[in-house]
């Protein structure tokens, strides 16, 4: 119990330092919800609806992906936009995640690429959709812009507009963010620690490509301002990533670690679940949000959503 209140007691004099030179001592909660393109099944809805109920006033990030309406033998895309626009609720804020899937690319008018893959081998065999695992950092310039303003396209038709990117498999590059403002969007959230990955995925390719590209992110990283010609984009970091992948006990440490750090710089919760395992994953979601809600409670630390994390972003200092 001592410890706690000088922890406390150490982040509150900090923060007033901060508040002197201008800094953001702030703490953002970003729960999120990930649409990969993995088929739509019925108790993923349920456990979804499930978890809204429970935690009727904390606002999601849903990162949509299009391709749901870009395969014709698929039943997914039907009335699909009337279920998000359903479970969309007035706090919440609309994504757009893309992966290299066939179906987006080949949709873009661009050639599809079978490798470099994640888990090392090329795609030989392509039934009704394939490409999840290929990175779009894969694609050159010219063909990315194609991809990108053929998926958020494909989302506006549906009446859904979105702010925030996530590039599948965390694997964005300064290129592709430079492209990002031309479709009206300023944030990107693909960046993660890489310490968050499993040991299960050590010993495959795209452990060492997500190594490689977010190097020098921590637990504790800070957003930082990338200027385009149309605007910066603020590349912010998953600091939890997708808890389905977590234990809850890594999930509590990281979360406490992060919540009561005396760093410099807001703190960004931002952790998440795959739609497309909700299901099976529901009672693990569902214990994560209650630890959230009582540690918030129990430290007296109020927490601000995704929509405010955007509007304060442009005035940090990085």
């Amino acid at each position: 119990m001592k410890t706690s209140w000088v922890l406390i007691l150490a982040a509150l004099l900090l923060q007033t330092s901060m508040v002197a030179r201008g800094e953001s001592t702030s703490v953002y909660l970003v729960p999120a919800v990930f649409w990969e393109g993995e088929p739509l099944e019925e108790e993923n809805w349920k456990a979804l609806a499930a978890f809204q109920k429970a935690f009727p006033n904390v606002p999601l990030a849903h990162f949509f992906t299009p391709v749901y309406f870009m395969r014709p033998t698929s039943k997914d895309g039907v009335n699909l936009a009337a279920k998000w626009k359903a479970v969309l609720r007035p706090e919440d804020t609309s994504g757009l995640q893309l992966s290299g899937w066939k179906s987006l690319v080949e949709g873009a008018g661009v050639t599809f690429l079978s490798e470099p893959t994640f888990w090392g081998a090329p795609l030989l065999h392509c039934d009704m959709d394939c490409g999840h695992e290929v990175p779009l950092s894969a694609y050159n310039d010219a063909d990315w812009v194609k991809i990108l303003k053929h998926g958020v396209g494909t989302l506006q038709n549906q009446g859904i507009t979105p702010k925030v990117f996530l590039a599948g498999g965390h694997m964005s590059s300064e290129a592709m963010i430079q492209h990002l403002p031309e479709v009206g969007i300023s944030a990107d959230f693909s960046g993660i620690d890489p310490k968050v990955l499993t040991a299960s995925f050590h010993p495959y390719p795209w452990f060492q490509m997500v190594t490689n590209r977010w190097s020098t992110v921590t637990l504790f990283s800070v957003p930082k301002k990338i200027p385009t010609p149309n605007g910066a984009v603020t590349q912010f970091y998953q600091s939890l990533g997708p808890i389905d992948d977590l234990s809850f006990e890594t999930f509590q440490e990281r979360y406490t670690q992060l919540a009561l750090s005396t760093q410099p710089g807001p703190r960004i919760l931002f952790w998440g679940f795959h739609f497309e395992t909700i299901g099976k994953n529901l009672n693990k979601v569902l214990k994560a949000m209650t630890f959230v809600q009582q540690f918030h409670k129990e430290k007296d630390l109020p927490w601000k959503s995704l929509s405010t994390l955007l509007e304060d972003a442009s005035a940090f200092p990085y």
